[in-house]
């Protein structure tokens, strides 16, 4: 009746301990430990050591109008280069605006009646892919302001869109990857 008593008590856990957990080996390092949960200790050999806090701005550094930008959660809208440009899709349009001086620019506009529905940067920031919802696929050479190929195959809106270096893997609406 004990041990009866005992698999009740154990069965109403979902996971119980009996022993504890082994110590690690001598000269063990955790690779999975949180790194920005504490503050970091800076001043070393023999420096003073005082605490280091990361500011968090309580208000916005800049806000950018964005007029037309689609409220759908699935689509990708936005998307921030290596070299310091912003990619935002508003309505048939996609604009650039270089945060470093502050200039914009029209990149391209798709046929009327359509949206761009994604965007997102080549690594480098040269080149820069546009979904639409018409299911197409555009590739922008930002440069020199210039459509590189146009690329069809889905058969929904093009919402989500990810370069692996020089390769372009892009998801529709009715899930359907192409690479």
């Amino acid at each position: 009746q004990q041990q009866q008593q005992q698999m009740q008590d154990d069965s109403s856990k979902i996971l119980a301990f009996k022993h504890k957990a082994p110590k690690p080996s001598e000269g063990f390092q955790d690779g999975l430990r949180v790194l920005y949960s504490q503050n970091k200790v800076s001043g070393r050999n023999g420096g003073s050591a005082h605490k280091v806090s990361r500011h968090i701005a309580q208000a916005p550094d800049r806000i950018l109008d964005a007029p037309e930008l689609r409220p759908d959660f699935y689509l990708n809208l936005l998307d921030w280069s290596s070299t310091n440009t912003i990619a935002v899709a508003l309505g048939e349009v996609v604009y650039l605006w270089n945060a470093s001086n502050g200039s914009i620019a029209e990149l391209c506009q798709v046929e009327e009646g359509d949206y761009v529905s994604s965007v997102s940067w080549l690594a480098d920031g040269s080149h820069l892919a546009v979904g639409t919802g018409s299911a197409q696929v555009q590739l922008w050479d930002v440069h020199a302001q210039k459509k590189v190929r146009s690329l069809g195959g889905h058969s929904s809106r093009v919402a989500a869109m990810d370069w692996n270096e020089h390769v372009l893997s892009t998801g529709s609406k009715t899930g359907g990857i192409f690479n």
